[in-house]
């Protein structure tokens, strides 16, 4: 509980420290449609983004980076915890654009991080608010920009993954995206698992990009089984 307590005292005054720099970044963003991360910002959320997850007793380990495309591509990830998010935006190469819950986007100063991010809030109870969501991350792809989705839709909390969505699927099969599955393991221990932060080692293995050829001719549900059960095929080599 202490070091959970010293975690979001550290982040506050994180937030505050690096406040006026973001609202100058914020005033003066990419506001198009298609508009990637801030580049300027990253700057200033890697570094501290890592310090915190030292600080929450958090490990991360990658493998499979030379799979990385240098080319825009959807991130397809399970999603076992809330540092989830945080695993695919500072460790698998330059930031992303994000889809994730409206109500995390509307938070202070939180707000400001998704618009420089230029990551995508959805409310998921709305069905037509969740198919603007992929039209607008279809768009972004087809501009040749990177962007994460969980297709669980939530934290599994545990080792084992809930049942994929087909919306991410939907964004891909519209832009003819290149796809790169991840598998990430143990995640749910650094907060999940106990209902505080704990030490924890995040493995983290890229497979190889799935390319628009590969699924041609797919409707989303084939292909998100087909992504899903690379993953889980990896997720098993990982822990055996």
């Amino acid at each position: 509980m202490i070091r959970t307590m010293i975690w979001i005292f550290l982040a506050a005054l994180l937030l505050i420290i690096l406040f006026p720099a973001f609202l100058v970044l914020w005033l003066f963003r990419d506001k198009s449609e298609t508009a990637g991360p801030d580049r300027r910002a990253e700057k200033l959320f890697r570094g501290p983004v890592r310090f915190m997850a030292r600080v929450a007793g958090v490990r991360v380990e990658v493998e499979g980076r030379e799979n990385l495309p240098e080319c825009g591509a959807l991130y397809i990830g399970n999603h076992q915890g809330y540092f989830d998010a945080l695993v695919a935006l500072i460790y698998l190469g330059p930031m992303k654009c994000l889809l994730l819950k409206k109500s995390i986007a509307k938070l202070p100063i939180v707000n400001i991080c998704v618009d420089l991010l230029a990551s995508i809030p959805i409310d998921r109870e709305s069905a037509r608010d969740s198919l603007a969501g992929i039209l607008k991350a279809a768009n972004k792809l087809a501009a040749g920009r990177d962007v994460v989705i969980f297709p669980e839709g939530t934290r599994s909390r545990g080792p084992e993954m809930g049942e994929f969505k087909h919306g991410a699927f939907k964004a891909a099969l519209k832009s003819k995206c290149v796809i790169v599955p991840y598998a990430i393991d143990g995640s749910y221990k650094a907060y999940e698992e106990h209902k505080r932060l704990a030490p924890a080692t995040i493995k983290v293995s890229v497979l190889p990009p799935v390319l628009p050829q590969e699924y041609e001719g797919m409707r989303a549900p084939e292909l998100g089984e087909m992504i899903k059960q690379r993953i889980q095929t990896e997720l098993d080599r990982m822990r055996a």
